[in-house]
């Protein structure tokens, strides 16, 4: 059977618009505001900010520790968060030592001042 002249045009045209509108709506599907790519974006961002609140909770968990054991006034806790801030007992002495690249004198001890340079 024949396909009259007018009846192959129609068709291609017809399989011309199907093409196109397969192409737009492919386009859109990947594309889109809601598409693939931006499907892909925001599951990559979800990850990174669940393994980031997973770090916060654990970093969470550590300082509530240490917040649980100054008020239970743990003397162990207490004595380690003094010593982190260079505080010392009676009669210790703490000596801070500079980076070997500075260039700096022997170290001193943090609490004690120190001799001016030429006096004993």
């Amino acid at each position: 059977m024949a396909i009259r002249i007018r009846d192959r045009r129609v068709y291609w045209g017809a399989m011309a618009l199907a093409l196109v509108l397969a192409a737009a709506l492919g386009h859109h599907v990947v594309y889109g505001a809601n598409g693939y790519l931006a499907y892909r974006s925001e599951q990559r961002r979800y990850l990174d900010l669940k393994r980031q609140t997973e770090k916060l909770k654990n970093e969470n968990e550590v300082l509530q520790k240490e917040i649980d054991g100054l008020n239970r006034h743990d003397r162990d806790v207490i004595e380690k968060k003094a010593r982190d801030q260079q505080m010392a007992r009676p009669g210790e002495k703490i000596y801070v030592y500079a980076p070997a690249d500075s260039g700096a004198a022997a170290p001193q001890p943090a609490n004690q001042p120190s001799a001016p340079i030429g006096q004993p």
